[in-house]
Formats: C-alpha cells, sequence, structure tokens
C-alpha cells in the first residue's frame, strides 16, 4: 500500500505530456514519510521517464532526496539535450540555483549562449513572481536572495561567445543588465582589444561551450557518434 500510494503521489504530480515534477511539497512528503523501499521505486519510474520537460526538476527531485546517481543520470540528460531542455515552457518553474549548476558546465549543446540568457530570464521573471505574490513574512528577505542568485546566473553566460548582432538582439533588450553592462559587455563582444573593461564580475569566457556527443549502435551492429539526438533508428550504447 505505501509503494502504491508513494508511486500514486510521483505520478500525480506530473501533467500527462509526460509527468513533468513540479509538487514540491508532494515530493516533501516523500521524503517524509515513506520506507527506503517505496522510495526506491519511486525514483527507479522516475529515472525511467527523464525527458526535456521534466529533467530540471527531476535533477531537483534528486538533490532533495540526495541521490547523486540520478542527479549525474538528469545532468547529463540535461547537457545533451541542452537547447530541448532549456528551450521547455516547464523550465519557468525551475529554481534558480538548478540554472546555476547548469551554467557551470564546461559542456553543453546549446545553439549559444543565447539560449542560456534566455533561460535565465524565464526562470527569473516566474522565480520573482512567486516571491511576489507570496503572502509569507520572509518573502522580502526571499526576493534579495532571488536578486542575488540572478546576479550570479548573469555572471556566469558567456557574454562574450555571442556574436554582436546575437546580443544586440537578445541581452541587450533585457532590463537584467544595466545599461551600464550593456554597453561594457557589447564594447568588448565587438573589439577584443577594447579598453573599456567588462563588468565585474562577469565571465570573460570567449569559448563556446564544448558539443557532447555520444555512441549510438544501429541494428546492424554499426556505430557512429552523434551530437544531440540520433535518428529513431539508432540505440544508446551504454
Amino acid at each position: 500500500m505505501c509503494l502504491k500510494r508513494c508511486l500514486s503521489t510521483c505520478i500525480q504530480t506530473m501533467p500527462p505530456s509526460y509527468h513533468q515534477i513540479t509538487a514540491t511539497n508532494s515530493i516533501t512528503l516523500q521524503r517524509n514519510t515513506c520506507c527506503h523501499s517505496c522510495k526506491k521505486n519511486c525514483i527507479e519510474f522516475l529515472q525511467s521517464n527523464i525527458n526535456a520537460e521534466n529533467a530540471c526538476r527531476g535533477y531537483e527531485f534528486a538533490k532533495l532526496f540526495d541521490e547523486p546517481s540520478f542527479m549525474k543520470q538528469c545532468l547529463d540528460f540535461i547537457k545533451y539535450q541542452g537547447t530541448s531542455v532549456l528551450t521547455e515552457t516547464s523550465l519557468k518553474d525551475v529554481k534558480l540555483t538548478t540554472i546555476i549548476t547548469i551554467l557551470d558546465q564546461h559542456s553543453l549543446n546549446v545553439d549559444s549562449e543565447v539560449t542560456l540568457f534566455k533561460a535565465v530570464e524565464m526562470c527569473a521573471d516566474n522565480n520573482e513572481k512567486h516571491v511576489t505574490e507570496s503572502t509569507d513574512e520572509n518573502s522580502s528577505n526571499e526576493l534579495d536572495e532571488q536578486h542575488s542568485l540572478l546576479r550570479e546566473a548573469l555572471k556566469k553566460i558567456r557574454f562574450l561567445a555571442m556574436t554582436p548582432q546575437q546580443f544586440a538582439e537578445g541581452p541587450a533588450l533585457s532590463n537584467l543588465l544595466t545599461q551600464s553592462e550593456k554597453f561594457g559587455i557589447f564594447m568588448n563582444i565587438s573589439s577584443p582589444a577594447c579598453f573599456i573593461p567588462m563588468p565585474q564580475g562577469f565571465s570573460r569566457n570567449r569559448n563556446p561551450r564544448h558539443v557532447v556527443f555520444k555512441t549510438y549502435e544501429n541494428a546492424h551492429g554499426i556505430e557512429a557518434i552523434f551530437a544531440y539526438r540520433a535518428p529513431s533508428n539508432w540505440v544508446l550504447k551504454e
């Protein structure tokens, strides 16, 4: 009965589009009340169903339960399917601490740093909205914490790996950066020899993130290496 209740809770926290993990309160309930075997089966269920929609929340779930192997599995999926994960609408419910973890990755399959900036923007807007609408007496402290996390996330974005056009059409139009920060970043993107310094604490890394490759095998035993998603007739070789 305990197992049934636990798995039922797991399933109920995720919508039919495939089970995005969103209900933190039910996750906490499982952590406090479920037996070890129940938790194990629940985590195995989630591990077998990681996708672009739920990978980040799965990572947060694994972190809450202190499940390093599940955390690694989710993070590996995020790194390999970076663009798909970071453009999902469900990303707005993800914590900024999780986005910061993603930004710390040197290997990440994304189209450009603009994708990462938009992910930060999406999460920041929703996280701040959630705190602002809260009636909790600690909401002021939470708002300060969210702002601190946002600044940390912005400083990890490799703005200098963007082209002038990418920056001008994306981050330069956002209110997440001050006018002086926009000016300093744009000048440094435009000219590596620019005498105007980058804003304090911001990344000076001009290198695109490394592409993640994986080895796949087809029905004839032929192996091939793909970045991003392989054709459907190829199976990932463990």
